[in-house]
């Protein structure tokens, strides 16, 4: 009888080697994944190596990544102490939002190696209390997926499928941090002959962890693999009539023949000082606290002025008037980020006498977990228990047709 297959997240130290140890001891054929992310000390590396032969891993694979783009922490940047901190503060060397980036790319091999079952060790009883070690996140992440794998890589691949069906198009779709990678798409291209790529950013509003790495690292990547092809990436799209109006539609549906006290647009968060990194001027983001409602060099590529504009265009389409809606900022993690927060507006609206709203995610084509779990399971919970009475979660664009046919008019007014 064949053994059954894992990935195992191996970072070569005591927490990661022994969940390989524990599934090896339980019969799994294992397959080892470390994560080169630019981290100062090599030497865990060095042990993930060391303990994959040890343990006769069928294969063992060393994923870079970069984090030093979009994330500060004290294990990636030269300049920045490790400090030992036994407070409830998250501490210097807090990757943001590393092992939800970790397990999505394990999941994504596991998916290509046909396993069922992936292993994380993560310590959350140690001074650190990570937010992504904690036994409520590693749950989270369990509960969204489906029998057949990531719902963000359903949906983006459905995407992909319809898109070349509508158009006949060679269409490639890639994740920034796990499989299909930018570069698998970028090789596959080059081996069709393809002289000229497209590049749509699933992402409406302009933002340094997103629509500005994504084209950075897509370049870099060209550069080894494919220079010779022409590269034409599409703009933002958060104030584009046709994405608004798939919104509109998207909305309608759950509100139209309904009442609520409140609809909230629920945006991922970022780091303020990412926002400044945008301020054409260097002076203008968070000088005032209308900032955002001000069109100048220093609001047109701000994230949050773009939520501002994309929120304001919906809600006045959907004929809702000021006080039916509001914006809110989720995944969060710790201080210095975009506020209010999502999680702190649905503990305080049943105590403001709304307690029957209905909430989206527009930051997001597809859902994932940090709609589906985050929103319309944690989200949910938060309202309920603060003494809401109904939470209406409206689903991401997905792969609807309004999705395919902005697409589409994306690339062709490129």
């Amino acid at each position: 009888m064949s053994k059954k297959n894992a990935v195992i997240i191996l970072s070569g130290g005591m927490d990661s080697v022994t969940s390989l140890a524990y599934a090896v001891n339980k019969g799994f054929g294992c397959f080892s994944l470390t994560f080169d992310y630019g981290q100062k000390s090599k030497s865990e590396i060095r042990a993930a190596h060391y303990y994959s032969k040890f343990y006769n891993c069928k294969k063992h694979k060393i994923f870079q990544i970069d984090f030093s783009s979009f994330s500060s922490s004290a294990l990636t940047e030269a300049d920045k102490s490790v400090i030992d901190d036994s407070s409830n503060k998250i501490p210097s060397t807090y990757v943001s939002m590393r092992n939800i980036i970790f397990l999505s790319i394990a999941c994504s091999w596991a998916e290509t190696l046909s396993c069922e079952d992936v292993f994380i060790g993560a310590n959350a009883i140690d001074y650190s209390g990570y937010p992504d070690c904690r036994e409520d996140f590693l749950e989270a992440y369990e509960k969204i997926w489906t029998k057949n794998g990531s719902p963000l890589i359903i949906s983006t691949e459905s995407i992909a499928n319809k898109l070349t069906k509508k158009t006949g198009w060679q269409v490639e779709y890639a994740m920034r941090y796990e499989e299909p990678s930018i570069e698998k798409a970028l090789i596959n291209f080059k081996k069709k002959d393809v002289n000229r790529i497209y590049v749509i950013a699933l992402y409406p509003h302009n933002a340094m962890a997103t629509t500005i790495t994504t084209e950075l690292e897509t370049r870099n990547l060209a550069m080894n693999v494919a220079h010779d092809i022409e590269l034409i990436f599409t703009k933002p799209f958060f104030d584009n009539e046709e994405y608004i109006n798939a919104m509109v539609n998207s909305i309608k549906p759950f509100v139209e023949n309904q009442s609520f006290d409140k609809i909230i647009f629920s945006y991922h968060g970022i780091p303020k000082r990412q926002a400044k990194k945008t301020d054409g001027t260097g002076e203008h983001c968070f000088s005032v606290s209308n900032c955002c409602e001000i069109e100048n060099d220093g609001s047109k590529d701000c994230y949050r002025s773009h939520t501002r504009i994309a929120s304001d265009l919906t809600a006045k389409k959907l004929g809702l008037k000021d006080d039916q809606w509001e914006i809110a900022y989720q995944s969060r993690i710790g201080p210095g980020w975009l506020t209010p927060f999502t999680d702190k507006r649905l503990a305080k609206l049943p105590e403001e006498g709304k307690d029957n709203i209905a909430i989206l995610c527009p930051s997001f084509i597809s859902d994932c977990l940090e709609t589906l779990e985050e929103i319309d399971i944690r989200g949910r919970e938060t309202f309920i228990n603060a003494g809401g009475k109904n939470m209406i979660y409206i689903p991401c664009l997905n792969d609807s047709e309004d999705t395919i046919n902005l697409l589409e008019n994306l690339v062709r007014a490129s």
